[in-house]
């Protein structure tokens, strides 16, 4: 299980890392929608490192159903975290869009 939590968090702050440098410009702020706890330094401590610019903002959820509530009436985040259960109506709703694994060094 500790392992599967580990994947996800590379995974969400491998987007953290392409959402900052999208584009090339420069982007001062990263709006995260996630579950309480894993805003604790150690799962980005190597992004808040390598873009020291980059002010992470948190927003939480309690439940999936709370988070995609929120996400559907308008919320919008650059990252979302959902369980898996939840990621199909957050694609149907057109909510989410793919990672693209080619930006990425160590994919």
């Amino acid at each position: 299980m500790r392992s599967k939590r580990c994947f996800l968090c590379l995974v969400i702050f491998a987007g953290l890392a392409l959402a900052a440098c999208s584009s090339g410009s420069e982007q001062s702020d990263l709006v995260v929608l996630e579950w309480a706890g894993y805003e604790l330094p150690e799962y980005h401590a190597g992004f808040i490192e390598k873009n020291p610019d980059v002010d992470v903002k948190f927003s939480f959820f309690a439940d999936d159903a709370e988070g995609f509530v929120k996400s559907k009436s308008g919320f919008t985040a650059d990252i979302v975290h959902p369980c898996t259960n939840y990621w199909g109506l957050y694609v149907e709703e057109g909510l989410v869009q793919p990672l693209d694994t080619t930006r990425l060094t160590h994919w």
